[in-house]
C-alpha cells in the first residue's frame, strides 16, 4: 500500500546557512496498491498501480 500525501503548508525557502524548513503534518489523498518487480538481468522496473476500493465509513 502507498499512501498518497501532501504537506499541508509550502515550505519556508532556503536562507543562507540555514536548510529549507517543511510541516511536519500532511494532508492524505488515499491509498492505492503498487505491485514492483526488477529485472536483474537488464535493470527493467517493472510496475503496476491498482486503486484500492474505498472503505466503509461508520
Amino acid at each position: 500500500m502507498v499512501q498518497a500525501l501532501d504537506r499541508t503548508q509550502p515550505g519556508l525557502p532556503l536562507k543562507k546557512g540555514r536548510a529549507q524548513t517543511l510541516t511536519h503534518d500532511y494532508k492524505r489523498h488515499g491509498t492505492t496498491t503498487l505491485f514492483a518487480a526488477l529485472n536483474v538481468l537488464d535493470g527493467q522496473v517493472i510496475g503496476q498501480c491498482q486503486q484500492r476500493p474505498p472503505t466503509p465509513s461508520g
